[in-house]
Parts: C-alpha cells; sequence; structure tokens
C-alpha cells in the first residue's frame, strides 16, 4: 500500500477516535444491536447479492471515503449472507460439536466456511477459520522484538517507521489453545481488545481483504465471521440518541498456505483480524486461578479487557490521536478498523510477522533438506 494512502487512512482512523473519545460507549448485553434473524421471517424472495469484490470495485484504492450506495449494498449483502440457510446450517453444526459441554474430538467434522483450497492443501494439516464453540484457551504474555529486518527487506519508509515503534516494552498477549487443531492455523494468534463493528468498517475491510494479492486468500466475511461459534457480526454504529454499539473482541489470527512462485515453494502467511463474539471468548477464556495456567496468564473476562492493545503498546498513540490523558474504557471504544491501525501503526504486526516469517524460513528450510536427502537416497 503506498505511503499516501497509509497517511489518509491513519488520518480518517485519528478523525474517528476524537470523535470516540469522551462519549460513553457503555457495554451491551451481549445480545447485539441488531436480530440476525429478522430478515429471515420475510416471505419476500432477495436475489442474490453481488461478490464483495464486486461491489468495491476499485473504490478502495481511489477513494478515502466511501461511497454510501457501496457501504449499503456492503451491509445488504453481509445481512444477506447472517440470514441465510447455510449460515444457519454452519452454526448449527458448529454448536452440535460441542453439544455435551467438551471441544470437538473430531475436527475434521468442523464445517468449512471461507477457507480456500491453497490453506485446506497445507502440508501436515489444514488451515482452518474456526476454532469451535467450546474451545478454551489461555492469554499469555510473550516478548516480541522490533520486525525492523523485515520491514526493511518488504516494506517501504512508512513501513520502516511503523516498525521502529515497536520497542519490545509491552508483551504480546498470545492466545495458547488447549486443543491445537492445526499449528499452522494457530500460529501466533494475539489478544487486541474490543471495539465495535462500523458500517464505514465493512468497506475497509472488504477493499483490504479484497482479491488481487497474488495469493488465494478468503474475503472479508472471514474478518466478521465468530471464530468460535461462526456467527457473523453486524454493525452497530451509534444512533447518536444514546444508543450503544455492541461490544465485540478483536484477536488477531495469522492464517497460510503453500504456494509455488517460479519453481520453489513458498509459505505466504497473512495477519488476519477476528471480530469474536463476547460471551464465545469469555466463556473460553480460562481463569487465571486454575493451575495449568501458570503465572503468565491473565485473569478471566472482564479483566483481560484492562491489557488490550490501547491500553498497552499503542497507548501513546490513542493520547496523540485523541489529545486526551483520561481515556477509560467506558469513555474510549474504538471502531473494528481502528484496532486494526493500531495493531500496524504501533509496530506490532512487523515484530509478528518477523517472528512468523523466521519460524517459517526455518521450516522451509527443514523441509528443502528432506526433499533433498529423498532424492539423493532413490
Amino acid at each position: 500500500m503506498p505511503s499516501a494512502k497509509k497517511k489518509k487512512q491513519k488520518q480518517k482512523a485519528k478523525n474517528r477516535a476524537k470523535k470516540t473519545a469522551g462519549s460513553s460507549s457503555g457495554v451491551s448485553d451481549g445480545g447485539g444491536a441488531v436480530d440476525q434473524g429478522a430478515g429471515g421471517t420475510s416471505t419476500t424472495k432477495v436475489p442474490p447479492p453481488r461478490s464483495n469484490d464486486d461491489i468495491v470495485g476499485n473504490s478502495y484504492r481511489t477513494s478515502a471515503v466511501p461511497r454510501r450506495s457501496i457501504v449499503r449494498e456492503l451491509e445488504a449483502a453481509l445481512r444477506y449472507e447472517a440470514a441465510s440457510e447455510s449460515r444457519r446450517k454452519i452454526v448449527d453444526a458448529v454448536a452440535a460439536l460441542s453439544a455435551n459441554g467438551a471441544a470437538p474430538d473430531d475436527m475434521d467434522k468442523i464445517p468449512l466456511t471461507y477457507e480456500t483450497k491453497p490453506m485446506l492443501d497445507m502440508i501436515g494439516g489444514r488451515c482452518l477459520l474456526t476454532y469451535g464453540k467450546v474451545s478454551p484457551f489461555s492469554v499469555r504474555q510473550q516478548s516480541c522484538p522490533p520486525g525492523i529486518r523485515l520491514a526493511i527487506r518488504t516494506g517501504d519508509a512508512e513501513d520502516v517507521k511503523m516498525a521502529q515503534r515497536w520497542t519490545g516494552e509491552h508483551p504480546l498477549l498470545r492466545l495458547d489453545f488447549d486443543v491445537i487443531v492445526d499449528t499452522t492455523r494457530t500460529d501466533l494468534s494475539v489478544y487486541l481488545g474490543e471495539c465495535f463493528l462500523r458500517k464505514d468498517d465493512l468497506w475497509k475491510f472488504a477493499g483490504k481483504f479484497k482479491s488481487g494479492t497474488g495469493y488465494d486468500w478468503p474475503d472479508y466475511f472471514s474478518v466478521v465471521q465468530c471464530p468460535f461459534c461462526c456467527k457473523m457480526q453486524l454493525p452497530s454504529d451509534p444512533d447518536g440518541t444514546g444508543g450503544r454499539p455492541e461490544r465485540l473482541i478483536m484477536i488477531m489470527t495469522n492464517i497460510s498456505q503453500f504456494a509455488t512462485k517460479n519453481g520453489s515453494m513458498h509459505m505466504p502467511h497473512r495477519a488476519l483480524p477476528r471480530l469474536c463474539c463476547v460471551d464465545c471468548f469469555a466463556s473460553n477464556l480460562k481463569s487465571a486461578d486454575e493451575p495449568a495456567l501458570g503465572p503468565d496468564g491473565w485473569k478471566s473476562y472482564p479483566e483481560v479487557l484492562n491489557h488490550g492493545i490501547v491500553w498497552g503498546s499503542a497507548n501513546s498513540l490513542v493520547k496523540e490521536w485523541v489529545q486526551k490523558d483520561d481515556l477509560t474504557r467506558e469513555s474510549f471504544l474504538p471502531d473494528a478498523h481502528t484496532l486494526y491501525m493500531l495493531y500496524d501503526e504501533s509496530g506490532m504486526c512487523s515484530a509478528v510477522s518477523q517472528q512468523i516469517h523466521d519460524r517459517q524460513t526455518e521450516m522451509m528450510g527443514r523441509l528443502s533438506e528432506l526433499m533433498r536427502e529423498k532424492l539423493s537416497m532413490s
């Protein structure tokens, strides 16, 4: 992404943060601001929407502000997907796998959602997007050095500047799942914090996760699909009359695939933000008083909310953007795309990417060595 584009997005994020700060957001009861099933009771047959890529077109690259008509069409497409029969079957299937209150014992039965073929053709396992309705995890601290080397090699001046912001002073909050479904899928899942989903966020995420990157990745529906229960999150903009947006939890996962380019194998990864239902996140987060968790874990929800990126590694950035020093969880709730931007702007993204890149380079080196040995023996 060109530096000019990043500067425009950063300025927009600052403006949104300023509007958010100082206005009490409240806490939703977990029921959500919008009834997903409301549209499903209509007897009017609605035609299938266009694909998200078709709706966005080139607007994300040519404009810093979306047209209202594009946002409306994206929202309509999301609501269509959320209320569809296929979505209901996926949600029911995921819930049935944990009907006994335990984590799924056969992960091959987890339904596929937006996984692409290269994600499913991984060596040693599939790269899945769903954890399961019951999937216990702990949140642990992990030190992480800056990702300067990778930023210098693959990025521009703006990428290097962001990478340099990460000092390693604040640890990552890594999600450790009890059941490791696939080490490629769960590679460095990081807790970011609370947010809410704006209608404009749909356009930003749809543009960011549009096809055409050279690799076959899922589109932004994978962002708004809860990784636990597979419910689709819907936008809940403040209505200006005191209405409170629905609070969601954002985690950052890193999905992978195998690809072959110019005769050599690659293992590209992509940072994918995931919007979790509060209930799903809270019910699966293990309490710190459990012996298996150890001294590095945080206590159960809601204490972990005090340790999100807004209150840690990105706190100085947030205060600079909103020009306030007395921010609290009650006075400041970022929208989803702003929280995603903070992950990038704070340098955390570069630091995490560096760790994954180093690990995957080592793994690919071992794989190449094994293949050479196999060829020499044949």
